[in-house]
């Protein structure tokens, strides 16, 4: 029936007119290429118009029907929301389109994520160049971060910018560590001074002489004078300036006595005088030092004080008139010449210092008229130091209208950077912002100590500066005191869980101890990796409970731990006598089940109290080796008996192949079948399963052999027969004629053979 509807639409088929011939492959693809050409100039023209503007490339890939085109369009596009857009479009349709606007939507986000982190980056490193102190682990989080971005997408600004930011950040890492070893080595040296001014004002009211002291104070001076511009540096510095004050003091008193207790042909000053001189000298802020140079000067006074009543009488006026002496006119020239020097150096200090020494000097010799040159100049020197102190003050004044300047400045620049509505309000760095209103103070105290004029106005507009100015530093403190507070809450939480675990197991039974011990373990565990997790103590919790707080962690870490250090060698000893066990054990029948035995009772006591990792490493590694020696020798016992076994079986073997190889005709057979039977009969253990192969095999060459040597004698028992039977025949037909004399012998001859 199918055959007949099949055949019936055939012929139906056929009856129509035919069809069409098909086209050539050849007018296929002309008809192709003319259809490319016709697009190519259809859409070719508004590809390149729209280039550069990503909704006309986006419309473009959608409306053109040409692969090509799509591509070429969305390889155009720049925008993220373009190639976004593209990637949801072509989403359910066009896969290669889908897949370039996906690779290339991936590339534009990656490429903007790296440029922001780079920028980020560099904007952490700018931020670290304004700090005081560069902390080495933030340098190397930078690095490591720089290099962890993708090179080819970043840009060569952003590269070279980065670049020049760490040869930067090197250059002040090497500077400041090279600052911070002067001022280590300032430090010492200062200390040493400090030591040298001590001992020698202490020495000085004992030995008479000021040659030391003047050795201390001038390296003392020096040292003030090389000081390091650092802040760490101000308060050495001010203990240098205040001991250099006192020894100060302690060089006038000394001088002062010195010059009274010269020899009587060159004293010159009188006790009355010398005690108002003395009155007036500055105090000493030691106590025990003034008293040690009172009791001195006590002495010279009441040694002097008869000789210089009787002097003072009238039968003595010519020595009243007296001039000075040739050495203290040549003192008082010394003077006036360091005097001098100190003036040129512009050493104003200095110079004042000098100045008090010139009239020490002449209060000494206040009773005589000096040369006019010497008064000129004196009174030189005092005007030249009235006019220098006039323009220090002056000076003094324009450093004040800097520095309040620099204050506020600093305060616009904060209220600019707190201003939400500041279209490009600058960055603070708060650290390096905090720094500079300090140095701002440090300045102004220091203004002060150089006696530069400064009223109240100007002060309380310095003042109010600094203090908007502080206004973010106090925020950020606030917010770091706040962090530190909520660290130490969390800090305090984590003491209380672990202080809250029990130390004690619910029962003394194997599976309680164990569960117990791996709760102490796990919350010991967790205790510390949320511990570390906060930070270092030292940077996040408040400076006044971190002593408390590590304290507290060590207690409450040792209730923990010492009980389970003496469990865990508790159950090192025990895993000890585990090894000493297993290497006592000897090849033999049960080895294999001792050593399972002790193999479970390791795991039992793992299972019940793990050890520390390398501890438990240590111990594991002696125990398997223990072990593994012990199935070594047992494989090695195993291997020799299966050597001799196959020896055996190599002897059965040959002794098989003798006997298979035994003729049946040889003189020897016998011997050597009798011989291999008592060879056979030898004990000889064979491998299990082959025994009885190897007897089948012998018993049934054995045979062979035994049937061989029969067939032979056999054969031969017939042939003596054969022969015997033709010589009796040979000798009736001799004895019947039938056989001549001459063909007798040798038909004889041949049944011999």
């Amino acid at each position: 029936m199918l055959k007949w509807l099949f055949k019936k639409r055939g012929s139906t088929a056929s009856a129509e007119a035919a069809p069409a011939p098909l086209p050539t492959a050849r007018a296929t693809a002309e008809t192709k290429a003319r259809q490319a050409e016709d697009a190519r100039a259809e859409w070719l023209p508004r590809l390149q118009s729209a280039q550069g503007n990503d909704a006309a490339l986006l419309g473009l890939a959608q409306a053109t029907p040409v692969l090509d085109f799509k591509l070429a369009a969305v390889e155009a596009l720049v925008s993220e929301e373009a190639l976004k857009q593209a990637e949801r479009e072509f989403r359910s349709h066009d896969r290669r389109v889908h897949r370039l606007a996906k690779q290339r939507l991936e590339a534009a986000v990656a490429k903007r994520e790296t440029k922001a982190r780079a920028q980020s980056l560099i904007d952490a490193a700018q931020a670290l160049s304004g700090e005081a102190l560069l902390p080495v682990n933030r340098l190397v989080t930078l690095d490591r971060d720089w290099q962890a971005l993708d090179a080819g997408l970043l840009d060569a600004s952003h590269r070279a910018e980065f670049a020049a930011l760490r040869e930067r950040l090197d250059a002040l890492v090497r500077e400041r560590g090279e600052l911070e070893l002067r001022v280590q080595r300032w430090a010492a040296d200062v200390t040493r001074a400090l030591a040298a001014l001590q001992t020698a004002c202490a020495d000085a009211p004992a030995t008479g002489s000021g040659a030391d002291l003047a050795l201390a104070i001038e390296a003392a001076r020096s040292l003030r004078e090389s000081k390091p511009d650092t802040a760490s540096a101000e308060a050495l510095d001010v203990s240098l300036q205040q001991a250099l004050e006192d020894a100060a003091r302690v060089d006038a008193r000394l001088t002062l006595l010195l010059a009274l207790e010269q020899p009587a042909d060159t004293a010159v000053v009188e006790a009355p005088d010398a005690v108002r001189q003395w009155q007036a000298l500055p105090p000493l802020a030691s106590a025990e030092l003034a008293r040690s140079f009172d009791e001195r000067f006590e002495r010279w006074r009441r040694a002097h004080t008869p000789a210089r009543a009787e002097a003072a009488s009238p039968a003595a006026p010519a020595h009243a008139a007296a001039g000075p002496s040739a050495e203290q006119l040549l003192q008082l020239d010394t003077v006036l010449q360091a005097a001098e020097a100190a003036l040129a150096d512009g050493q104003l200090g200095e110079m004042q210092q000098q100045l008090q020494a010139v009239d020490a000097a002449l209060a000494r010799l206040n009773r005589f008229k000096l040369d006019d040159a010497v008064l000129a100049r004196l009174q030189a020197l005092h005007a030249e130091r009235a006019r220098l102190k006039g323009w220090q003050q002056w000076g003094g004044g324009l450093a004040r209208d800097g520095v309040l300047a620099e204050a506020e400045e600093l305060a616009r620049i904060t209220l600019a950077a707190a201003d939400p509505e500041a279209s490009a309000p600058p960055k603070l760095h708060v650290k390096a912002h905090g720094d500079a209103i300090h140095a701002l103070r440090m300045r102004w105290k220091e203004l002060d100590h150089l006696g530069a004029p400064a009223n109240q106005e100007l002060w309380q507009r310095f003042d109010a500066a600094l203090q908007t100015a502080y206004q973010p530093v106090a925020a950020h403190q606030a917010a770091l005191k706040a962090a530190r507070q909520e660290n130490f809450a969390a800090r305090e939480a984590l003491l209380v869980a672990l202080e809250a675990v029990p130390l004690e197991a619910a029962s003394e039974g194997a599976e309680d101890m164990a569960a117990h011990w791996k709760e102490q373990l796990r919350a010991l565990d967790r205790f510390q990796l949320a511990w570390r997790q906060l930070g270092p103590l030292e940077h996040t919790a408040p400076a006044s409970a971190r002593a408390s707080l590590q304290q507290r962690q060590h207690s409450s870490v040792e209730r923990i731990e010492a009980p389970l250090k003496a469990a865990r060698r508790v159950a090192e000893a025990q895993r000890e006598q585990l090894i000493v066990r297993a290497e006592a054990l000897k090849a033999g029948p049960g080895l294999v089940a001792q050593v399972r035995e002790l193999q479970a009772e390791w795991q039992q006591h793992a299972r019940s109290l793990p050890l520390s990792r390398p501890v438990e490493s240590t111990l594991w590694a002696r125990f398997k080796a223990a072990t593994d020696a012990l199935f070594a020798r047992r494989e090695a016992e195993f291997s020799a008996r299966e050597a001799e076994l196959a020896a055996n079986l190599a002897a059965r073997e040959n002794l098989l192949a003798r006997l298979d190889a035994l003729p049946g005709d040889a003189p020897e057979t016998p011997r050597a079948l009798a011989e291999i039977d008592h060879a056979w009969r030898q004990a000889a253990e064979l491998p299990r399963g082959a025994g009885g192969a190897v007897e089948a095999r012998y018993r049934a060459s054995s045979e062979a052999a035994s049937r061989r040597l029969a067939d032979h004698a056999q054969q031969r028992w017939q042939f003596q027969c054969d022969t015997l039977a033709a010589k009796v025949a040979l000798c009736e037909a001799r004895e019947s004629g039938t056989c001549s004399g001459d063909d007798f012998a040798p038909r004889w001859a041949a049944q011999d053979a």
